[in-house]
C-alpha cells in the first residue's frame, strides 16, 4: 500500500498536540511518516519532540510563528510520502483511519478522499456527531459553501493530486475549503468513508473569532472559483451556521448567538431551532446536542476508538 505523510502544524498547545501525536502514531498503517511542523513553537514543545522515540518522526522547526497555511507548505515540502495526511494539533484520528482512506482511494482510484468526524472536548469526550450528509450534496455545495467537516483534519490527497503538489493559498480561515474546490476542480471527485475516524475538537481556541476576515477571504475564495458555481450563489447562510455552530461547541455563546442572526439573515432556516439551542444554559445545550442533533451510533463509534487512545506521555 502507498506511502503516506502525516503532517501535523502546532504552535504552543503542547497537551493537545501530545495526544495527537499519539493518535498519529498508533495507525495501522505500515508506511507512514509523521512530519510536524513547529511554528514558532516554545523551547518546551522542541525539546518534548527531540525526546520522542519514534523513527518516523520528522520535525520542522520554523523559528518564526508565520501564517498556518505557508507553515503547512512547509510541512508539505519535506513530506515524502504519496500521500498526504493533514492533522491540526488539537484534532485526532482514530487508528484505521489513514489506512481506510488510503484503502478507499485507491480502491476506487481518487486522488483525495475525506471521512466523517465527531466533535470532541478539550477532555476529549464526544460533544455531538452524526453521519455525512449525502456524497452527491457535498459535492454539488462545495463550490459555494465548504461541505466537508473536520477541515484539514478530515481529508488526505495524493502528493501529486495536483499538478506540480498542493500549495495551499495563505488564506488562515479558508485554507480547508479552498484546496478542497482546488482538488475537485483538477483532481476530480474524492474517495469517502463514512465513518467518524476525525476527532475534531471543540475548544475556546478552536474557532475564529474573526468573522470580518473570514468573510474577507471567503468573498476571495468564491471569485476565485467563481467559474464553478454554475450559477448557483454563495451559501452566506450555510457559511455562518457552521462557524456558529463552532462557537457554540467551544463555549462561545454570545458569539454563536450573533452568527445565527446573521444566518438567519442570509434566509438560512436550518438557524433557527440552533438559535435557540444557543440560548439554553449550558448543560441544556449540550443535552440536545447529544438528542437532538446527534445519531447514537455514530457518537458511540467515536466514543469507542476516543477510550482506546494510547497515553499521550
Amino acid at each position: 500500500m502507498s506511502s503516506v505523510s502525516a503532517v501535523i502544524l502546532t504552535h504552543d498547545r503542547l497537551p493537545m498536540l501530545k495526544q495527537a501525536v499519539s493518535s498519529a502514531r498508533w495507525q495501522t498503517h505500515g508506511d507512514l511518516e509523521i512530519v510536524v511542523v513547529a511554528n514558532g513553537a516554545s523551547r518546551e514543545t522542541i525539546e518534548w519532540l527531540a525526546a520522542v522515540e519514534d523513527r518516523r518522526l520528522v520535525v520542522v522547526d520554523l523559528p518564526e510563528n508565520i501564517s498556518p497555511p505557508l507553515a503547512r507548505n512547509e510541512g508539505y515540502k519535506k513530506a515524502r510520502g504519496d500521500w498526504i495526511a493533514n492533522l491540526d494539533d488539537d484534532d485526532l484520528w482514530a487508528p484505521d483511519k489513514v489506512e481506510r482512506m488510503v484503502r478507499a482511494a485507491e480502491r476506487d482510484d481518487r486522488r483525495w478522499a475525506y471521512c466523517g468526524v465527531v466533535f470532541v472536548d478539550p477532555e476529549t469526550k464526544v460533544m455531538a456527531g452524526r453521519p455525512l450528509d449525502s456524497h452527491d450534496r457535498i459535492m454539488r455545495m462545495l463550490p459555494v459553501a465548504y461541505t466537508i467537516p473536520g477541515g484539514l483534519s478530515g481529508m488526505m490527497w495524493r502528493a501529486d493530486a495536483i499538478p506540480g503538489g498542493v500549495e495551499l493559498d495563505d488564506l488562515p480561515y479558508t485554507d480547508d475549503w479552498e484546496v478542497a474546490i482546488r482538488l475537485l476542480d483538477e483532481a476530480g471527485e474524492p474517495a469517502r468513508v463514512d465513518l467518524p475516524l476525525t476527532g475534531f475538537r471543540q475548544h475556546p481556541g478552536s474557532w475564529s473569532a474573526g468573522v470580518d476576515e473570514d468573510r474577507h477571504e471567503f468573498d476571495y475564495v468564491a471569485r476565485k472559483h467563481a467559474a464553478l458555481r454554475r450559477g448557483q450563489r454563495v451559501q452566506w447562510g450555510e457559511h455562518y451556521r457552521f462557524v456558529a455552530a463552532n462557537a457554540a461547541r467551544a463555549g462561545a455563546r454570545l458569539a454563536a448567538v450573533k452568527l445565527y442572526l446573521r444566518a438567519i439573515g442570509h434566509r438560512d432556516l436550518r438557524s433557527v431551532p440552533r438559535l435557540f439551542g444557543a440560548l439554553l444554559p449550558r448543560k441544556l445545550q449540550s443535552l440536545s446536542r447529544r438528542t437532538l442533533l446527534s445519531d447514537r451510533d455514530w457518537v458511540r463509534r467515536g466514543e469507542a476508538w476516543l477510550a482506546a487512545l494510547p497515553d499521550s506521555e
